[in-house]
């Protein structure tokens, strides 16, 4: 597709009171986009018991806010991603925001480039967030590999690969929420900017915060922590275990 807010597969669903749960289930070998605000795929799911599944293989856009794939609903949210490469302010690879439902994200190799063009974005208020990841590059600032956030549920990101950012702020990998956090990686991570953390585990709740890195982390640049954990008063606790 060729034009602003122009998704090469766009879906809704959902909207009004209904008995049951449905899917919205999505599979694309390849698509691309320019111009922006132009998403590779946009699905929503305006329904608790609205589920969204979205598989693809390859996406490619460019444009400002040009995500590759963007899922927002309100029941759960499961996306499973090949390759993605975006270009563009807000460009990010993966965006997945559910109000009530689990979140999980796979992806084998994303690159963006521009400001807060994050590679993988899952969130949800009160569901559990899982993500796993193989290759991420990010350029930009504001742009992480992976941001991923529960304000009550449980988050789990596990790295596998190589993840590389440019920019300051843009960590390899934030958890961020109030249950149990865990990060655990087995790949390589590096980063390059200020305040530009490693691996980022921020516990605001009760649950325990866990880092567990068995790979590599290298970071360059100032105010940067290869890993970084941190709990709150109330919480159950910091772990961080590095053997790589």
């Amino acid at each position: 597709t060729t034009g602003e807010g122009a998704a090469g597969i766009y879906t809704y669903a959902g909207g009004a009171p209904k008995t049951g749960d449905t899917t919205t289930a999505i599979h694309a070998d390849s698509i691309t986009t320019s111009g922006d605000y132009a998403s590779g795929v946009m699905a929503i799911g305006a329904s608790e018991g609205v589920h969204l599944n979205i598989d693809v293989d390859a996406v490619s856009t460019s444009g400002t806010g040009s995500r590759g794939v963007f899922g927002y609903g309100l029941g759960d949210i499961a996306v499973n991603a090949g390759t993605i490469a975006t270009s563009g302010e807000g460009a990010s690879g993966v965006e997945a925001f559910s109000f009530y439902g689990d979140v999980k994200v796979g992806a084998a190799n994303i690159s963006t480039a521009g400001q807060a063009a994050t590679g993988i974005y899952a969130s949800t208020l009160t569901g559990d967030v899982v993500v796993e990841t193989g290759d991420i590059a990010t350029r930009g600032s504001f742009s992480s590999g992976v941001r991923a956030f529960s304000r009550t549920g449980d988050i789990t990101v596990t790295g596998a690969g190589d993840i590389r950012t440019e920019g300051d702020y843009s960590y390899g990998v934030l958890a961020f929420g109030e249950g149990s956090i865990a990060i655990k990686n087995t790949g390589r991570v590096e980063t390059a900017g200020s305040f530009a953390h490693g691996l980022y585990a921020l516990g605001r709740g009760d649950g325990l915060t866990t880092v567990v890195n068995s790979g590599s982390v290298a970071v360059s640049g100032d105010y940067s922590s290869a890993i970084r954990a941190l709990g709150s008063y109330a919480g159950g606790g910091v772990k961080v275990v590095s053997t790589g």
